[in-house]
């Protein structure tokens, strides 16, 4: 069983090469066909230490793309994969020695679709975290993430960090859909299509990443962005979540993300953004529930 590892980045060179590095040293080499990195444009001369990289290591696979779009250059680096696995990180994780052979173990199992691993952020404790409620989602669109656990076993969705699937399914669903308007749920709605087509997704803790996390807190820095996230948040749910047993649900998760757009425009002193907020929620919501009709 051979694996593509499809990397997006955009002005992460140091990161990058610490995270390249860290997979051509996995314990497991003979299964690694191809790793493919899509630079969104960067500035900061990633696409010429890529050139240079490549021209000693005959599996590294570059593209450079002129719009900066992660979803974009997602789906650019799946239609690239030839391999029977394809593995999608982000370019600020190191991985595991054990990395690559821990994740590929669990498709032995031809009912299991998805595989994912562990994520632990960088410099925080190893903690003994136990919690079994790892990828799940609740009918009021509560997230469970977890995802640092040493639970072994079957999930709803798993991190965008540290994901793999059967090539072939991501083919079948078409890889991500580029409605979503930033890099946020897209990879959780990925997983739930790829669940609707019969097969499982597993949670596999030995498969480790450390994860620095760089930029997180970008997401709400402007009205466009908040606008985007709340956008995104309400077209997932009504999309992936909404339907007959959950509409008792649904007026929760709507009270709860008004209450938190609502709070964290006055904590942190932005309610000039309310309104960008709000009409994020009411966009999604339409969105969502349009695309569901046409599923």
């Amino acid at each position: 069983m051979k694996a593509s590892i499809i990397i997006p980045t955009l002005n992460r060179r140091h990161e990058l090469e610490e995270c390249l590095d860290s997979i051509f040293n996995c314990s497991e080499q003979s299964s690694l066909k191809e790793v493919i990195v899509i630079d969104n444009n960067s500035t900061d001369g990633t696409y010429d230490y890529l050139k240079r990289t490549a021209q000693d290591n005959n599996k590294l696979i570059f593209r450079k793309i002129f719009e900066r779009n992660a979803i974009k250059a997602r789906n650019i680096g799946f239609s690239l994969a030839s391999s029977d696995i394809v593995i999608h990180i982000d370019d600020d994780v190191v991985v595991d020695r054990e990395w690559l052979k821990e994740l590929l173990a669990p498709y032995k199992d031809e009912s299991i679709g998805g595989v994912g691993g562990r994520l632990v952020q960088l410099g925080k404790t190893m903690m003994r975290n136990t919690i079994h409620i790892v990828g799940r989602i609740s009918p009021w669109g509560q997230f469970f993430t977890n995802f640092d656990s040493r639970y072994q076993g079957e999930v709803q969705f798993l991190h965008g960090s540290n994901m793999s699937f059967r090539r072939y399914l991501v083919t079948k669903i078409k890889s991500l859909d580029p409605n979503y308007k930033m890099n946020w749920r897209d990879d959780t709605d990925l997983c739930l299509r790829i669940r609707k087509l019969g097969y499982r997704l597993f949670f596999q803790p030995t498969a480790l990443v450390w994860h620095k996390g760089i930029g997180s807190t970008t997401r709400f820095s402007s009205g466009e962005r908040l606008y985007k996230y709340f956008w995104n948040r309400h077209y997932f749910y009504y999309k992936n979540i909404f339907n007959t047993w959950s509409i008792p649900w649904s007026p929760v998760f709507t009270s709860n993300e008004l209450a938190f757009c609502i709070t964290f425009c006055a904590r942190h002193s932005k309610t000039k953004y309310l309104r960008e907020c709000i009409a994020g929620i009411i966009d999604g919501t339409i969105a969502g529930l349009r695309q569901r009709g046409r599923s």
